[in-house]
Formats: C-alpha cells, structure tokens, sequence
C-alpha cells in the first residue's frame, strides 16, 4: 500500500516540472513576462461568473494581452493589496503611493506617477475599501483557518 502524503502547491509545482521559478521569490515583472497557464492569463478570458471568452485567454497566454482598462487594473490593485494585507503585511510600507486627486490624468497625475515609478499607486477610496474588508475577511472561519496555517 502506498503512503498518502498531502502536497502543497510547491510542491505540485515543482514536482511536476510545471513552474519550478514561479515556486521561487520571482519579482511581479518575472512572473508577468512568464508564459504559463496562470491566474493572470485566465483572469483576461473571464466575462462574468458563468461565461469566458477562450480567444483572450490564448491570446494572453501567447503574449498578445490587450492593453488593461482602468477599471480592471483598479480590481487587480485592490486584490493585490488585501494580499498583502492578509498574507504578507510586510510588503506594505514604502510600496503604495495613494492618489489623493480625481481623474488620473494630466500633469499633476503625471509627475505623480513618475514620483511613484514601481509602486502600487492606488486612489484613497479603493485602499480605505480594502482596509475595511480585510478584518471581515478574518472573521471568516475558513480564511482564518487557512491564515493560522501561514
């Protein structure tokens, strides 16, 4: 009889040739220019909770992503930062810039962006919004299970 053991993603990951330098510390900009079959790649064929498009995720996946709209890249950053809230606090300081002004765009946005090149840049509301769902997150019996566990 053969012993059971439970495999963690790492290990399926490495075990299993699919992704052994994603296991690994990889920078953001590494793991976006890795083709694989990912979160990243599937996330651009999602049209909403029961229908993809299997154009953009080939696409994606051979390289050809479209440019993001404005509202989605808020949703990624968003995502990001509870993230980093939840799993990895350490991240935090230094890394968001938080945009005080209204629309994202001309010189004052500009300078903003060159000022704060790398880092997460993300507007007041969108960050208070994370910051308010992070403790309810905790409070879920399976998320907190799941974060004893880190």
């Amino acid at each position: 009889m053969t012993e059971h053991r439970t495999r963690t993603i790492t290990d399926v990951l490495i075990d299993d040739g699919i992704a052994p330098s994603i296991a690994k510390q990889m920078s953001r900009e590494q793991y976006g220019g890795h083709r694989r079959m990912n979160a990243s790649t599937l996330v651009e064929g999602l049209v909403d909770a029961k229908e993809i498009d299997p154009t953009a995720i080939r696409d994606t996946y051979e390289g050809h992503r479209p440019p993001v709209k404005q509202a989605l890249q808020d949703s990624f950053d968003r995502g990001t930062l509870a993230h980093w809230i939840l799993l990895e606090p350490e991240k935090i300081a230094g890394a968001i810039a938080v945009w005080e002004g209204g629309r994202r765009a001309g010189h004052v946005w500009d300078e903003f962006e060159a000022a704060n090149e790398g880092k997460l840049i993300m507007k007041r509301a969108d960050v208070v919004d994370v910051q308010d769902a992070c403790p309810a997150f905790k409070s879920i019996n399976a998320v907190r299970s799941v974060l004893s566990q880190q």
